[in-house]
């Protein structure tokens, strides 16, 4: 993070936009989205382009798990679901306070999880702070398996970008989503 930072504090690329993803399932993401929103504050106050702050849950954690294992250390991530959810809520939070937002930092908020998006970022954060315009929700491919489900999901966010990989059917470790209709219409 600390490189990044140096090469996009030089002139040629002071005016260059650039972003990066914080995994919430990683204790030190928290401590390093707020190192993150106040260099982007000096970076801003410089004359710089702002920059763009993915949180996702992370999605790399059964390979972290199995990547210790083998080598014997200890995991990095959370041990639990629940402090990931924890952590994120928190980040989510946070960078949706005002004080934040004034940062010239941009959120995006990828989930496959339709309360996340919902609660966080329309319900308790971004909205209610007056910080939406800095805010991105992206869903990911998951919806709601019910039409009547993905009708009351679709009407407030009509407007929010839809996230789909393009791979064979083959690659999903699970095939509900396909199966059962699920996808986005």
């Amino acid at each position: 993070m600390r490189h990044s930072e140096r090469v996009l504090d030089r002139s040629e690329f002071l005016k260059l936009g650039a972003g990066i993803v914080l995994q919430a399932y990683l204790p030190d993401s928290w401590t390093a989205q707020q190192a993150l929103v106040e260099w982007s504050r000096r970076r801003v106050g410089r004359g710089g382009a702002p920059i763009k702050i993915r949180i996702v849950k992370g999605a790399n954690l059964a390979m972290e798990t199995v990547e210790a294992q083998l080598h014997g250390w200890n995991r990095a991530p959370y041990a639990t679901k629940a402090e990931t959810d924890a952590n994120y809520c928190r980040m989510v939070e946070w960078g949706c306070r005002r004080e934040s937002a004034a940062s010239g930092a941009a959120w995006a908020l990828p989930s496959h999880n339709l309360l996340d998006v919902w609660l966080l970022a329309f319900g308790c954060c971004a909205k209610k702070n007056g910080v939406s315009d800095c805010v991105e929700i992206e869903m990911l491919e998951v919806w709601p398996t019910s039409s009547g489900a993905r009708g009351c999901a679709m009407r407030p966010m009509a407007l929010l970008p839809l996230c789909a990989r393009w791979v064979d059917s083959d690659a999903f470790s699970s095939k509900r989503s396909l199966v059962s209709g699920s996808t986005a219409r």
